[in-house]
């Protein structure tokens, strides 16, 4: 009875707890999560700007995250639709098919309850079904459909290769009037 008069007064001042993800991040009911893609940017010399794995786990951590941690696929799913992109006219030389990918925060060989995530949540779910062992690889995942690529993929990859990458962090439940 308590709790009700309190939601009461809440709603009757105007005060009520909302979902607040910063500007520019995304939000995912099924997780509770904010999530934010790196996406193409230009550098000095108008390329896209692209990260390693190390630089961007440690921009995520300027914003006060991690790189994603994938925990179904639900989730996974809402990641594929964020980071979706259609990268075939790009004519700088380069195969515009290795700019679809994003970092995530797996490390390790792409299965279940193996390797390590980031924000040192358990490694309980991936998408990678290949057989061959990836031992201590950094991963990423695509989704451009002008690539041939079915649907999405996880790949496994060195450190020091670029790519955009995703940070995620918890939403904080704002009160707002």
């Amino acid at each position: 009875m308590y709790l009700i008069q309190i939601l009461s007064i809440l709603l009757i001042s105007g005060i009520y707890a909302s979902n607040q993800c910063p500007e520019k991040w995304s939000y995912f009911e099924k997780t509770d999560g904010c999530y934010h893609l790196n996406n193409f940017t230009n550098d000095e010399n108008d390329r896209w700007k692209m990260y390693t794995a190390k630089e961007a786990e440690e921009k995520c951590k300027e914003w006060e995250s991690h790189l994603v941690s994938i925990h179904s696929k639900d989730e996974d799913d809402f990641l594929q639709e964020l980071i979706k992109s259609n990268v075939k006219e790009l004519k700088d030389g380069h195969n515009p098919c290795f700019f679809q990918y994003a970092w995530i925060g797996l490390r390790g060989n792409g299965k279940a309850n193996s390797g390590s995530w980031t924000d040192d949540t358990p490694v309980d779910y991936t998408s990678y079904a290949k057989a061959e062992e990836l031992d201590n690889k950094f991963w990423k995942i695509g989704n451009d459909e002008s690539c041939q690529i079915q649907g999405w993929a996880w790949s496994g990859e060195e450190a020091h290769k670029n790519a955009r990458f995703i940070c995620k962090k918890q939403n904080k439940i704002m009160l707002a009037n």
